[in-house]
């Protein structure tokens, strides 16, 4: 099977290594072979490698071990040094330097930095913590006729939740007449999704730089003191109806292409999560979850881990502060 001319683009953090130990082998053994190039960027907020933590290492040999069945790969950290910032901010934004991090105290300028060191026609992005499954080599190949064949679609990624009979999913959309599984979805998602290049970098016209709603950015401040710009997948979406265009998600032809997405974290997740990759390769779930983007309850008990979040809103965290 010849490979797409894709760069499939991977975040990761040293925190992630919990999760990355089985999440990303098996992101890797669905993609590696399919694509010309992996890019991994590893977001240690600027800190030298030797003070980045003990995760470290062991996160890069994951990406190396991974990622032989590729052409290309690059393991670089995320440079917040000022002349890459200032670089990288021209290849996105009409005007400014991005900041390092979001109201919500998220990767702001660590995602941008990564999509600039593709090289690539398309780029297919993932977060280290999403989930795929059916025959992705296959999926890609359609992806790109559909860009190519439909202008107004900006973006595209596989269908949310393992598929139905009826392909209907949990998510608000519209269904498409094509391809196969179709539905248009508002906004465009950071945790997964699939584009051209150069839609993505030195985009014409370039992408404003945002402040995120004067409640987010009180919060922040009152919270983390942050600097107040709205997340980088809002901006993206504004700046994808600004052009009129649009997002499609679809399961392709059989067996297709679909995506599931771990909502929380808790200490039963962490002790199932070889199993739950052994599920969603072999499609073994329940009908409970089908159609249904985050890993539900029908597969895995969140209650522990909701119930810590209902605890830890954030005018509880304001008021203990």
């Amino acid at each position: 099977m010849n490979r797409h001319p894709v760069s499939l683009h991977i975040s990761l953090a040293p925190r992630d290594l919990r999760h990355a130990r089985a999440i990303l082998p098996h992101q890797l053994r669905q993609l590696a072979g399919a694509v010309e190039e992996i890019v991994f960027t590893i977001d240690t907020l600027g800190r030298p490698a030797a003070e980045a933590g003990p995760e470290l290492p062991e996160l890069e040999a994951l990406a190396r071990a991974g990622s032989a069945a590729a052409p290309r790969t690059v393991i670089r950290h995320v440079d917040y040094s000022p002349a890459r910032r200032e670089a990288v901010s021209r290849a996105f934004f009409r005007r400014g330097v991005m900041p390092r991090q979001t109201y919500r105290v998220g990767p702001f300028h660590a995602y941008f930095d990564g999509w600039y060191a593709t090289t690539q026609p398309y780029v297919f992005h993932l977060d280290s913590d999403m989930l795929l499954g059916g025959n992705a080599w296959a999926w890609i190949g359609e992806a790109i006729a559909l860009l190519q064949s439909d202008a107004t679609i900006f973006t595209c990624s596989p269908l949310p939740g393992p598929p139905r009979s009826d392909l209907t999913i949990n998510q608000p959309s519209r269904r498409e007449p094509r391809p196969a599984g179709a539905h248009a979805i508002a906004g465009l998602s950071t945790r997964i999704f699939f584009i051209a290049r150069p839609d993505l970098v030195n985009p014409a016209p370039r992408l404003p730089m945002e402040l995120a709603h004067w409640r987010g950015r009180l919060r922040g401040w009152l919270l983390e003191r942050t600097s107040g710009y709205a997340l980088p997948e809002d901006i993206m979406s504004r700046h994808m109806d600004r052009l009129s265009r649009r997002r499609v998600d679809f399961l392709g032809e059989a067996p297709g292409c679909w995506s599931l997405h771990p909502p929380f974290r808790n200490p039963e997740f962490y002790r199932r999560l070889d199993e739950i990759v052994r599920r969603v390769e072999t499609t073994d779930l329940p009908d409970a979850q089908r159609g249904d983007y985050d890993l539900n309850g029908s597969v895995i008990d969140w209650t522990d881990a909701q119930t810590e979040i209902a605890q830890n809103r954030w005018w509880r965290r304001l008021f203990r502060k």
